[in-house]
């Protein structure tokens, strides 16, 4: 194909210009842990319903692994009817 690339990443910007963009990226001021609780409160006064919606991981891990189970015994159960039937 004329004009396909060859899978090599070929940078937009000069190296040295790429070097000197991430350490300003990097020497930016961390936002305070006020400034972080305020941009929380002001995301969630923007999105109710998601903030509402949000399950921690400790809320969702014994879900999912019951449910893992569940659908580990039916395929179980499924594989052994057929075995059952082709013998």
């Amino acid at each position: 194909m004329a004009g396909s690339s060859t899978g090599c990443f070929t940078p937009l910007v000069p190296a040295g210009e790429l070097q000197l963009k991430v350490k300003e990226q990097m020497m930016k001021s961390k936002r305070s842990a006020e400034q972080q609780v305020a941009d929380e409160a002001d995301r969630r006064a923007l999105n109710p319903v998601a903030s509402r919606q949000t399950i921690s991981d400790s809320q969702a891990e014994p879900e999912f692994q019951e449910n893992h189970e569940r659908l580990k015994a039916d395929r179980l159960a499924r594989e052994a009817a057929l075995n059952a039937k082709g013998k």
